[in-house]
């Protein structure tokens, strides 16, 4: 699987462009917008990098994710160690190493710590872009998934936290349907019958939003698709 990773990224002739990286993940090639990100060696191209090929691994098979969110997690470390005060890479490590313990056993995310590391990536976005919303949203998850977990007081969490951070997400950028959608499912994940209807309420504002790009454009359909469900 590896080598079949490598052999198909170096196949790409891309042009090595920050803005080309960028109208390729937005027209949703974002296999392609990694490799041209990555090439730049730049610090905000190694994060659009884990970005795009983070959105490329989330469409493929569930056994096929693991070296996609490994590179990932390589990208954004990347990222950050050429600029210390990149946001973005912090949240990046910080969605890297959570979907790796999504898809390892239960052993890793202890051994690793994965659940302080998402907490603490996050935290430094929000502190170095108080205005980052994509880190709001998921860190409100966060708080929403330990503590229907039972176990947020193991890492500082709670539910009073999770809908600040959802609610400051939403008025950030109300307009984004990927923040629309995302906080409703963490609403569901912080407590399904009580926060119902707010979830309901989010999912068919999202539907009623503009795509700004292909992932939106995936968030909408993922949304379609939660109110076709809904029971």
């Amino acid at each position: 699987m590896r080598l079949f990773l490598l052999l198909m990224f170096s196949s790409l002739v891309l042009a090595a462009d920050l803005d080309d990286a960028k109208e390729l993940y937005t027209k949703g090639e974002f296999l392609r917008a990694s490799k041209v990100a990555a090439d730049l060696d730049t610090s905000e191209g190694y994060a659009l990098a884990a970005r795009s090929l983070a959105e490329y691994a989330s469409g493929r098979p569930r056994d096929e994710r693991d070296d996609f969110y490994t590179i990932c997690e390589k990208y954004a470390r990347k990222a950050v160690q050429l600029n210390p005060k990149n946001a973005d890479g912090y949240f990046e490590i910080a969605v890297a190493v959570g979907q790796l313990a999504n898809l390892r056993d239960a052993g890793y995310a202890l051994s690793t710590g994965v659940p302080s590391q998402i907490r603490d990536n996050l935290g430094q976005a929000l502190e170095l872009n108080p205005r980052h919303w994509f880190a709001m949203v998921v860190l409100g998850r966060w708080h929403a998934e330990m503590t229907s977990r039972g176990i947020g007081w193991l890492y500082g969490a709670n539910g009073d936290r999770a809908l600040e951070l959802l609610e400051l997400a939403i008025k950030t950028a109300p307009k984004r349907l990927l923040v629309r959608v995302e906080s409703a499912l963490a609403f569901l994940v912080l407590d399904k019958q009580k926060y119902r209807d707010r979830a309901k309420r989010e999912l068919e504002t999202a539907v009623k939003l503009e795509p700004t790009d292909a992932a939106e454009r995936r968030q909408l359909e993922r949304a379609k698709r939660e109110l076709e469900n809904w029971k």
